[in-house]
C-alpha cells in the first residue's frame, strides 16, 4: 500500500517556484502547442499559466496539486 507521507501541507514557497518553472516550462510550451498548432503563439499561454501559478503558489496546499492547477490554467486560457 503506497504511503501519503510525501504529501505535506504547505511545501509550495515562493523560493520552490523557480525550480517548478524551470522543469515544466518546456512541457507548457510543448502542450500549447499541441492545443494551438502553431510554435509562434505558444510562448504568450505559457507564460500567462507559469503567471498564474506563481500567484497562486502559497494558496496551493499539496504539492502534486500544483500541476493539475497548471494544467487548469493552461486549457483556460486555451479556451479563453
Amino acid at each position: 500500500m503506497a504511503t501519503l507521507a510525501h504529501l505535506r501541507p504547505g511545501v509550495c514557497d515562493r523560493r520552490k517556484f523557480p525550480e517548478y518553472a524551470t522543469a515544466r516550462a518546456a512541457r507548457l510550451r510543448e502542450t500549447a502547442y499541441l492545443l494551438r498548432g502553431d510554435w509562434h503563439r505558444v510562448q504568450d499561454p505559457a507564460q500567462t499559466t507559469l503567471a498564474k501559478v506563481y500567484v497562486a503558489w502559497p494558496k496551493i496546499e499539496w504539492a502534486e496539486a500544483v500541476d493539475a492547477y497548471a494544467r487548469k490554467v493552461r486549457t483556460n486560457e486555451f479556451l479563453g
